[in-house]
């Protein structure tokens, strides 16, 4: 359905989108809950005309139309007298244009219609520190029946309406200092009659209205910091002429309207910002449209007058979400303006049928809301550690209080930005939820202030305690699994549960395992949960096995300890080693070496503790595995490197090498050290052992250290050794005889 333009002089909806709500009320001077008249306008008629609340208590209103055609008049409202007085006029006639309270105090007019110019462009400011008039940058494409929102930073949004070319999308943005419009982000789709309401965010709502295709339940976000619009919930039903108020909790209430097929509307509905969706809240008592909507400032909605609404008015509460009624206007209105004054009276001026009277309500007084009263709930929790947690509980002898009826800021103590708290309960139990992450282990006072947003003198604050412990710390072993007498480098490994520790938290003592330990040098990132290393430097004294314990503590307190067990110390290597006639045994420490042969004691006619599996040196292998007779695991143990060989008068060696025991239920790397003795020689040179003469017999002692403990004493080998040491163009054999 398309309607003229002109039909709009006669039925536009009500000015309340553009109600300007004043501060805190003060005294009132006429009997609560009713209305009473206050001085006439000097206009005889004036309707769709705009009201504009002014910093000094003075109420503007300007332009307007009535049967002798679009006025430029305008007229101010003092509430100390009860008078009107000469506002100047605006060079150009307008009905229904915009009209919006700057931050300098001027107030920006701007589009409307005008029957003998159409739709406007133009826009034009009054100051009311000099009474005047004055052009100002003209918008890009005509407009009327579009919104006009001011925004956080002081420019205008003006979006939408309609002019010839019909129902418009577009917006643009008025800036004050420099006196120009630019263009910003388009609507998803056309839409006139429509409401926008600047959300505590700083985001502006616009909901339903009417679109080339008909009425829109759509409603759409913009945002100034993009200038993008972006979809939200849409109402359940679609509406115009409606009103659109934003109430303390920041929820928007729109009520009434009309239908698509021209019938007033009575039910409300209610946009939660937080969610992005509507739900229904109680109907009004009489379905209006073109009617006034204003906030009070106990948080009541006044609705007055409008098409079938008559001269009636009722009270919206938030605070239980129904409507009641209240003392009726003197007069019939539709198309008229209802403004709040500072004292918390309204003032209703103009309308189609009401002529220049005016008249004022007096809200009734408003009823005592019982105090709350609150409890603070101990917090803990490790530093670094997101916590959500309840910070506090309250109370409302109110047992139909609800939880959208409050609002919670809470102040961690620890220097960082309040946040506002998650309030969840009904009736007589509520609780206060937050998400916090604290930087530091400490103690900390949270102050929690908790507000009745109806009556927001009806408030509490209590403090709780935050224990705030240090993160875990989590380390591992790094250090080598092999060392000769003197090392440096790294020892272990840490992490932080806490991803904004610093380097500087941490300290680190080492234990070398031989009764002497030092400082650690920590090195890693400056902030975050790392990894880092710990390194150290120390020399051994004392050959053979070792475990390094490295601490690492945090300066909130926790600790942790990373055990490095396979740390085997080894001496230098003797450049050579003449073990016996022969052969000779020749190494540099860390040389890869393999054994072959049987390295275990051999059967003997001795009764050795231990019996070998050699089997002749033909098929030997580097496994070889050990019997004990007493309780012991069988095992078999292959030799993967040598680390060091010395060797003492030609006659006696040791070697330490790195092998792996290979068996159950122990099985792993393991390091060793092998004792050897040669056999002596006769003095006639015979090499062989014939077995009659303790002089000839060779010995060996295996030590195993890792994995598996092994160590097989000192044992008597006839035939001599075998061992085979590989090493690349070297090679020295032992053959067993």
């Amino acid at each position: 359905m398309r309607r003229a333009v002109g039909v709009y002089a006669a039925t536009a909806f009500a000015v309340a989108a553009i109600i300007v709500a004043a501060g805190s009320a003060e005294a009132t001077n006429g009997t609560p809950g009713t209305w009473r008249t206050t001085g006439s306008m000097a206009t005889a008629v004036r309707f769709l005309h705009t009201a504009t609340l002014l910093p000094n208590g003075e109420v503007l209103v300007a332009g307007g139309t009535n049967s002798t055609g679009e006025l430029t008049s305008a007229e101010l409202y003092n509430p100390a007298s009860g008078t009107w007085s000469s506002a100047g006029s605006m060079s150009t006639a307008r009905a229904l244009p915009t009209a919006t309270l700057l931050p300098n105090g001027e107030v920006l007019v701007a589009g409307g219609f005008n029957r003998n110019n159409g739709v406007l462009a133009s826009a034009e400011l009054y100051s009311p520190a000099t009474g005047i008039w004055s052009s100002t940058g003209t918008m890009s494409v005509p407009r009327w029946l579009n919104i006009a929102t001011l925004l956080p930073d002081g420019e205008v949004l003006v979006a939408g309406g309609q002019n010839s070319t019909g129902d418009l999308s577009s917006a643009e943005l008025y800036n004050p200092a420099t006196g120009t419009w630019s263009s910003t982000g388009s609507m998803s789709i056309p839409r006139e009659d429509s409401t926008g309401t600047l959300l505590p965010n700083g985001e502006v709502l616009v909901a339903s209205g009417f679109s080339r295709t008909g009425l829109v339940a759509s409603a759409e976000l913009y945002n100034p910091s993009t200038g993008a619009w972006s979809n939200t919930g849409s109402l359940s039903t679609a509406r115009f002429f409606h009103t659109a108020t934003l109430l303390p909790n920041g929820e928007v209430l729109v009520a009434g309207g009309q239908t698509f097929a021209g019938s007033p509307m009575a039910s409300a509905e209610l946009y939660n910002p937080a969610i992005g969706t509507w739900s229904s809240t109680g109907s009004m008592s009489i379905a209006r449209s073109h009617h006034s909507a204003t906030l009070l400032s106990d948080g009541a909605v006044l609705v007055a007058g409008g098409q079938l609404g008559g001269a009636s008015a009722e009270l919206y509460s938030p605070t239980t979400g129904v409507w009641s009624s209240t003392g009726s206007m003197s007069t019939d209105r539709s198309e008229h303006t209802a403004t709040l004054l500072p004292n918390g009276e309204v003032l209703v001026a103009g309308g189609q049928v009401s002529g220049a009277s005016a008249e004022l309500y007096t809200p009734q007084a408003a009823i005592v809301d019982p105090s709350i009263s609150a409890a603070g709930m101990p917090v803990a929790g490790a530093e670094g550690s997101p916590l959500t947690v309840t910070v506090a509980t309250f109370a409302d002898p109110d047992t139909a209080a609800v939880a959208r009826e409050y609002s919670a800021t809470i102040d961690w103590g620890d220097g960082s930005p309040t946040s506002t708290g998650v309030i969840t309960g009904s009736a007589s139990s509520f609780s206060v939820t937050g998400i916090h992450t604290y930087a530091e282990e400490n103690a900390y006072s949270v102050t929690v202030a908790i507000t009745d947003v109806d009556t927001p003198s009806n408030n509490a604050t209590v403090t709780t305690a935050a224990t705030i412990s240090d993160a875990p710390l989590t380390s591992a072993c790094s250090a080598p699994v092999t060392l000769g007498p003197t090392y440096a480098g790294p020892t272990a490994t840490l992490t932080d549960a806490n991803p904004i520790g610093t380097l500087t938290d941490f300290s680190a003592t080492i234990d070398w395992g031989d009764g002497s330990s030092s400082a650690g040098t920590i090195v890693g990132p400056s902030v975050g949960p790392g990894p880092y290393t710990v390194s150290g430097a120390h020399t051994y004294t004392t050959v053979g096995p070792h475990t390094i314990t490295t601490t690492i503590a945090d300066i909130g307190g926790s600790t942790t300890t990373a055990a490095c067990a396979g740390v085997f110390v080894t001496p230098s290597s003797t450049p050579a080693c003449d073990i016996d006639a022969h052969g000779k045994i020749t190494s540099a420490n860390g040389d890869e070496a393999k054994f072959s042969g049987d390295i275990s004691p051999t059967n003997d006619d001795e009764g050795d503790e231990d019996n070998g599996n050699h089997e002749g040196s033909a098929n030997e292998t580097n496994a070889v595995t050990y019997v004990d007779l007493g309780p012991s695991d069988r095992f078999s143990f292959t030799s993967d490197l040598i680390l060091a060989l010395t060797c003492t008068d030609g006659k006696s060696a040791s070697v330490y090498g790195r092998g792996t025991v290979s068996g159950s239920p122990i099985s792993g790397p393991v390091f060793y050290i092998m004792d050897l003795t040669a056999r002596q020689h006769e003095a006639n040179g015979d090499m062989n052992d014939r077995g009659d003469d303790n002089h000839h017999i060779a010995t060996e002692r295996l030590r195993l250290f890792g994995a598996h403990s092994y160590d097989s004493a000192q044992q008597r080998v006839r035939g001599g050794i075998d061992i085979e040491v590989d090493m690349g163009n070297q090679r020295g054999d032992r053959r067993r005889e």
